[in-house]
C-alpha cells in the first residue's frame, strides 16, 4: 500500500485529466450523442481539440497560457481579469459526400460524458480507437485518420480509376494560409499549423512506387497535383502530415485536484477540464474566464479518469458537470471499484439522478477564488456522485446545499494556502454509506441530527452520512461555534466511530467529554479534532489542538489499531509542538500528531520543515498504511518574499526542506510537490 500511496500522490502532479494519451499515441473517441450528429469522432492534440466530421475537420484551439503562467508563478488573480484566447477553424472538403465512419484498433480506454441534467444528452461507454476511416468522402476516395505517436495523420485512399482532383480542402476561419517550402502553413491567432509536404505512392506488383505530389493553393482552397502522373489502374495513397509547430494550451486538461486507488491497485484522478463542447463558430475570439459564463465551451467540468496498475494506459475517463463550473475535491472507491466523488458546483443543471436527496441548485452569492480559474457567479452547492464500475452510468448524484454558499471555505480567517477554498473530503463507513465533511455559509442547510441543528457562526463545518444511492441523508449536522469553522477531513475506525478535523476561530465548540485541550489557544486559528458516534447523534469527545499563533489540521487518518493521526500547519515557536518524538525540527510549520483513540492523550507530536517559523508546504495528501508508515505530500515553490500566512500570498517556500540522499528530485524548481515517508515509531 505504501508504494501505491506514493504513486497516487504523484498522480495528482502527473495527470491533469482527459488529455493523458494512450502510450501508443493519440486516440479517437466515438460520438454517441455528446456532440452533434455530423461529428464522427474527436481527439486531443494538446494544443487543440479536433473533430472529425462527415465532410471535413474542425479544429478548436486554445491559449491558456495566462492561467498556466499565473498558476505556475503563484500569482494572485481574479477570474474576470483573465482573458482566454481561442480560435476555431474548419477544413471543409468541397463538394464531398456525407462520409460514413468506420473504426479500427479499439483501445482499452472508454470515455463518458455526464454534462447537464438532460439524460438524453449523457453518453457513457464511448470507445476509443487508433484510427477512423471516413468512407466515400468523394466518389472512390476514402479518408483514413490515425495516429503516429503524438501526431495526427490522415491519408486519402484513391481507388483505381477514381479522380484525386475531386479533393479540395477549404480552410475556413484562418488568419493566413500560404505554401512555404512545399508545405501548407496555417496561421491562427493562437498557434501555427503545418501540413507537411505530401507523400504519395502506389503498390504495383508488390513494389512500393512513389509518386511526385505537390500542394496547389487557390484562394483558401488546397488541392493536389501530380506533375508526372500515375498509374490509374492501381490504388493511390496521398499522405500529408499535420504538425502543430507552436501551441500553448489545451482545452481539456488543467489542474489536478484529487486522486485515489482501489483494492486492485488501479489509480484514479480528478481534475478540472476546460470543456470539450463542439464549437459552432469559426475565427478568433477572446473571452473572460468566469465559469459557465466564460465562453470556453462549458467552463470548467470535472474530469475523472482511471489508470491501470502499470500506469501504461487509461481504462476509462469521464466528464461530469453542468453549464457552470464544477470541481472534484475528493474521490474514493468502494469494494466493487465504483468511484464516488465529492465536489463543488456552480451549475444549476448538474446531472442529478431520480430520487436524489436534492435535485435543485440553491446557490448563493458570487465567489471567485483567486488563482484557481474557477468562478461561481450564482454561488455554490456541494455535489456528490456515485458511478458504476466502468463509469458508464450514474448510480446516484445529488446536490447538497442551502441558500448561501456551500462546499467552499472562504473564511478569511481559515484560508491560508492556495486553493484552501476547495477542501473537504469523502469517505465510506463499514457499510459503504457515504461520509462527507465540508464547509457551509447556509443557515438552511439540510441537517438531520441532534448534535447541532443551526448555523453557529459565519461559516460552519457540515458533516453528513448518505446512503450509497444518494437518495437518502441518513444524518447530517452543522458543527461550529460563534466564530468561523471549516470541515477538512473525515475518517472512521473499526467500530464505525467517526473522526473529523479542520480549523476554527470559535471559542465555544461542542467538545462533548473534553479531550486534551479544552479551549482555543488563540491566534489566527486553532485546529480541532472531533470524535462522533456512528449514528451521528453525539459528540463523544473532541479537542482543540494548537498554539497561540496559527494552527489548522487538514487531514486525519486512522491506523489498523484505531490510533488517530493528523497532518496540518502551525507557526508555534520553538519545540512547543514536539512531544515524545525522536524526529523534528523546532520552529518549523508542518505539523504531525498522533492521538490515542479516545483523544484523551497525545502519543507523539512533531513538526518538520526548515525552521523558519512558517509552513513550507500546503498539505495535499496524507496516508497511514497497514504498517503504520506515514506518507505526507504538499505543494510549494522556491522562494517567497512575503508572509505565507497572509491570505493574499498563498505561497510556501520549500527551499532547504530535508530530502534523502537517493531522492528522486533533489531540488525545488519554481513550483513542486514534496513527498516524505516517516517510519513507525
Amino acid at each position: 500500500m505504501g508504494l501505491r500511496s506514493i504513486i497516487l500522490f504523484t498522480l495528482i502532479l502527473l495527470y491533469g485529466g482527459l488529455a493523458a494519451q494512450h502510450s501508443s499515441g493519440l486516440f479517437y473517441v466515438e460520438n454517441k450523442g455528446q456532440w452533434p450528429t455530423h461529428v464522427k469522432a474527436s481527439t486531443d492534440l494538446g494544443g487543440a481539440r479536433v473533430f472529425l466530421e462527415d465532410r471535413g475537420f474542425t479544429f478548436h484551439c486554445f491559449d491558456l497560457s495566462a492561467i498556466r503562467d499565473a498558476h505556475d508563478d503563484g500569482q494572485i488573480f481574479n477570474p474576470e481579469d483573465i482573458r482566454i484566447k481561442g480560435h476555431v477553424y474548419r477544413v471543409k472538403f468541397e463538394n464531398a459526400f456525407s462520409a460514413k465512419a468506420s473504426f479500427h484498433q479499439k483501445q482499452k480506454t472508454t470515455f463518458n460524458y455526464f454534462l447537464g441534467n438532460d439524460e438524453t444528452q449523457w453518453a457513457g461507454g464511448c470507445s476509443s480507437f487508433q484510427g477512423v476511416m471516413l468512407d466515400e468522402m468523394y466518389r472512390g476516395i476514402d479518408v483514413h485518420v490515425y495516429s503516429s505517436g503524438p501526431l495526427m495523420k490522415y491519408d486519402f485512399v484513391v481507388q483505381p480509376g477514381a479522380d484525386p482532383m475531386q479533393i479540395k480542402m477549404n480552410y475556413e476561419g484562418v488568419e493566413d494560409i500560404h505554401i512555404e517550402n512545399e508545405r501548407v502553413i496555417i496561421k491562427t491567432s493562437v498557434h501555427e499549423t503545418a501540413e507537411q509536404k505530401p507523400i504519395a505512392w502506389q503498390i504495383i506488383r508488390g513494389e512500393k512506387k512513389y509518386v511526385r505530389c505537390f500542394y496547389v493553393l487557390k484562394n483558401e482552397s488546397v488541392s493536389f497535383q501530380f506533375p508526372d502522373g500515375y498509374d490509374k489502374k492501381y490504388e493511390l495513397i496521398i499522405d500529408p502530415e499535420l504538425v502543430f509547430s507552436t501551441y500553448s494550451g489545451s482545452s481539456s486538461d488543467n489542474f489536478g485536484y484529487t486522486a485515489t486507488y482501489d483494492e486492485d491497485g488501479y489509480l484514479y484522478s480528478g481534475s478540472s477540464a476546460f470543456g470539450q463542447s463542439y464549437p459552432t463558430t469559426t475565427g478568433a475570439y477572446q473571452t473572460t474566464h468566469q465559469g459557465g459564463d466564460s465562453g470556453i465551451e462549458d467552463g470548467i467540468d470535472m474530469a475523472l479518469s482511471k489508470y491501470d496498475v502499470s500506469g501504461t494506459f487509461m481504462v476509462w475517463s469521464t466528464f461530469l458537470g453542468g453549464s457552470g463550473d464544477d470541481l472534484p475535491l475528493s474521490i474514493i472507491t468502494n469494494n466493487d471499484a465504483e468511484l464516488l466523488v465529492y465536489g463543488t458546483t456552480g451549475s444549476n443543471d448538474f446531472p442529478t439522478t431520480d430520487n436524489a436527496i436534492q435535485s435543485v441548485f440553491n446557490g448563493g452569492s458570487l465567489v471567485a477564488p483567486s488563482g484557481t480559474g474557477a468562478s461561481f457567479p450564482n454561488g455554490s452547492d456541494i455535489v456528490v456522485a456515485h458511478f458504476n464500475f466502468d463509469c458508464s452510468d450514474l448510480i446516484g448524484a445529488t446536490y447538497l446545499g442551502g441558500s448561501n454558499n456551500d462546499g467552499v471555505n472562504t473564511s478569511v480567517n481559515l484560508k491560508h494556502n492556495y486553493a484552501d477554498e476547495f477542501r473537504g473530503e469523502i469517505s465510506l463507513d463499514e457499510n459503504e454509506n457515504i461520509l462527507i465533511v465540508s464547509s457551509t455559509f447556509s443557515s438552511d442547510f439540510p441537517v438531520l441530527s441532534s448534535i447541532q441543528g443551526n448555523l453557529g457562526g459565519g461559516q460552519d463545518a457540515v458533516i453528513m452520512k448518505l446512503d450509497p444511492t444518494l437518495d437518502q441523508m441518513i444524518w447530517g449536522t452543522y458543527y461550529g461555534g460563534a466564530g468561523d469553522d471549516s470541515g477538512f477531513s473525515i475518517s472512521n475506525n473499526s467500530q464505525g466511530v467517526l473522526y473529523v478535523c479542520g480549523g476554527t476561530t470559535s471559542t465555544d465548540l461542542n467538545l462533548g467529554n473534553v479531550g486534551i485541550q479544552n479551549s482555543n489557544a488563540g491566534g489566527l486559528a486553532d485546529g480541532y479534532v472531533l470524535r462522533i458516534s456512528a449514528n451521528g447523534q453525539t459528540v463523544i469527545n473532541g479537542t482543540y489542538w494548537g498554539s497561540n499563533l496559527y494552527d489548522q489540521l487538514y487531514f486525519i487518518e486512522i491506523d489498523s489499531d484505531d490510533q488517530v493521526y493528523v497532518f496540518g500547519q502551525t507557526t508555534a515557536t520553538g519545540s512547543s509542538m514536539i512531544i515524545n518524538a525522536t524526529y523534528g525540527t523546532p520552529d518549523s510549520g508542518n505539523l504531525l500528531t498522533k492521538f490515542n483513540p479516545t483523544l484523551s492523550s497525545v502519543t507523539w507530536s512533531t513538526v518538520f520543515g526548515t525552521g523558519n517559523s512558517k509552513p513550507n508546504i500546503s498539505p495535499s495528501a496524507f496516508l497511514v498504511d497497514y504498517c503504520n508508515r506515514i506518507y505526507v505530500s504538499g505543494w510549494g515553490i522556491t522562494t517567497v518574499s512575503n508572509n505565507p500566512l497572509n491570505p493574499g500570498a498563498n505561497l510556501h517556500s520549500m527551499n532547504s526542506l530535508e530530502i534523502t540522499p537517493d531522492a528522486f528530485d533533489n531540488a525545488c524548481s519554481t513550483g513542486d510537490f514534496y513527498m516524505a515517508v516517516l517510519m513507525k515509531t
